[in-house]
């Protein structure tokens, strides 16, 4: 499930949850799930405890979308790589406000670490191109410098391995 949040004044983050297909089920069937799992901090927890593997890119997710695509739209970008960070099906529910959910069915995730896991330092480095990518309005924008590709990268092989990890559970 991944989980993109936007509002005016906040930095733009990325978190994705492995989930198992029961609790993805139980979060397509009522969105509402995802503030009474994920957000309340602080707050009594449910009585049922909820367990996930995470990953947060941070504010690194557009450049990793575009270091995978050499794009920095998601909606031209080719399958399966534009599923890395956004997903692929929408959770739509307007009481979710600020937060956007995309999740991806087992396969898929299976499909997207094969495609991922075939990209090497190499071919993502050729992509990096920091004026381009300040150019193209990449988030977050104007702040991109040669010196950046190392610490992207490395975001990059968390990720190839997070979802190495969840397609091997055989999770959402």
């Amino acid at each position: 499930l991944q989980l993109f949040f936007a509002c005016e004044g906040w930095e733009m983050e990325v978190s994705i949850l492995a989930l198992t297909a029961a609790q993805c089920e139980r979060i397509i069937k009522n969105p509402l799930l995802i503030d009474e799992w994920f957000f309340l901090e602080g707050e009594e927890p449910p009585k049922t405890p909820f367990r996930y593997e995470d990953m947060n890119l941070g504010r690194s997710w557009h450049g990793i979308h575009y270091l995978i695509n050499k794009d920095g739209d998601v909606d031209r970008s080719k399958p399966p790589g534009s599923y890395a960070v956004f997903g692929k099906h929408p959770i739509a529910d307007e009481r979710l406000g600020v937060v956007s959910c995309r999740y991806l069915l087992p396969g898929e995730v299976l499909e997207l670490f094969q495609h991922v896991s075939l990209l090497n330092k190499k071919d993502l480095s050729a992509n990096f191109n920091a004026r381009l990518m300040n150019e193209m309005k990449i988030y977050p924008q104007g702040t991109w410098t040669d010196s950046m590709f190392d610490s992207l990268y490395e975001v990059f092989e968390e990720l190839v391995n997070f979802y190495r990890i969840v397609s091997k559970k055989g999770k959402c």
